[in-house]
């Protein structure tokens, strides 16, 4: 029997975790065989899909999230109970090789979760952002650390064939 292997970035992590769901509620492969690897995802489901992942893909399931990745911050949890499947690895640096990460099994309420930070500062939409002197403050969030993983530039990566080098 042959297994499978899933994987994407942002909304492509997004729809990879909604095809791994899709496979183990067909039972095609057996949940065994399938491997889930995301990278900078945002939150895909309610704490019903997150609970359904934990326990349909309790093999080989890991969210993979940069320090400062505004994007696996939304949707806010305050909308329509968005949250994170488990497990996260959490990188809280330049993801060079030889980094050191975090393994984060809680979803987003692991005390380790970058994600259970922010959770607890937006109180609303208009809030996502932390205020400084009145003003909002972005620069604790960085778009490098979105469009960077692993010191490769995700989208070059691709362009280029997904080979190293």
């Amino acid at each position: 029997m042959f297994g499978i292997q899933i994987t994407g970035h942002s909304l492509g992590g997004a729809l990879a975790s909604l095809a791994a769901a899709k496979i183990v509620h067909s039972k095609a492969i057996p949940q065994e065989r399938i491997k889930l690897v995301t990278f900078g995802q945002p939150r895909t489901g309610d704490s019903g899909f997150a609970s359904g992942m934990a326990s349909s893909l309790s093999f080989y399931n890991y969210r993979v999230t940069r320090a400062r990745d505004l994007v696996v911050h939304v949707p806010p949890r305050v909308f329509q109970d968005y949250a994170h499947y488990r497990t996260e690895i959490f990188y809280d640096n330049d993801m060079k090789p030889g980094a050191k990460w975090i393994r984060c099994v809680g979803g987003d309420e692991d005390k380790n979760s970058k994600t259970r930070f922010l959770y607890v500062r937006v109180a609303a939409f208009s809030n996502f952002f932390p205020k400084h002197n009145g003003k909002f403050e972005t620069s604790i969030y960085h778009v490098s650390d979105h469009t960077n993983y692993f010191d490769r530039v995700v989208s070059e990566y691709g362009r280029k064939g997904c080979y190293s080098g």
